[in-house]
């Protein structure tokens, strides 16, 4: 049985040891419609957005960018709210480990391929990671490590046919899709013998007569 379907990156583990910060150039993509600010859906959910942000805020994390609600040009008709880049973020802290589903990015360091792995798989969730990196026998190495239920290198939100889709740990069980998909549609049966043909086994003979 499968659980969790819906995907929203919101977690970025970058290096420490890169000699510009990454996240000051991802600010300007906002102008540009990368980051996809509308939430059409239920003003409940723009308010679950704007209480993570006021604690990003509050917990003292670098706003690079966003953070406020969107008004006027057409934003007052429906939910809608600036793609918002948190850097500094702590692992550990609710802008870490919780789903935001928002445009909501944040931004954690790490110093070496062991931290990464750690920090990416320190959290409940697993359904989807991405790594990036201009080795590619690392990246396919950290992959191996992630425990989530697709990893993708170099992409994001690729799904193949023959592709499979479920997660690890809280973002359910089982698997959907592909070839593991089909299982859920299968009936298994158990025939067993031991190939002696006798009706009366020795062990038997200890609790009951021929």
């Amino acid at each position: 049985m499968n659980d969790q379907i819906n995907i929203a990156h919101h977690r970025l583990d970058i290096t420490n040891v890169r000699r510009d910060p990454l996240h000051p150039r991802l600010a300007p993509f906002q102008a540009q419609g990368i980051f996809d600010p509308p939430f059409h859906r239920y003003h409940l959910q723009e308010r679950v957005v704007q209480d993570y942000i006021k604690y990003g805020l509050d917990a003292g994390f670098d706003l690079v960018t966003g953070g406020h609600k969107l008004s006027g040009d057409g934003y007052d008709h429906g939910y809608y709210v600036e793609p918002t880049i948190f850097a500094g973020v702590d692992n550990a802290s609710r802008l870490g480990q919780e789903e935001i589903f928002g445009p909501v990015v944040t931004v954690t360091t790490f110093s070496d391929e062991r931290e990464a792995v750690d920090l990416a798989n320190a959290v409940d969730f697993g359904l989807v990671a991405g790594v990036w990196s201009t080795d590619y026998p690392r990246a396919m190495r950290v992959a191996r490590r992630i425990r989530a239920g697709t990893v993708w290198i170099w992409d994001n939100y690729a799904q193949p046919v023959e592709g499979i889709w479920g997660g690890y740990k809280q973002s359910g069980m089982g698997r959907e899709l592909g070839y593991h998909g089909l299982n859920d549609f299968m009936e298994v049966k158990q025939i067993f013998t031991d190939g002696t043909g006798l009706t009366m086994k020795p062990p038997y003979g200890q609790v009951m007569k021929e």
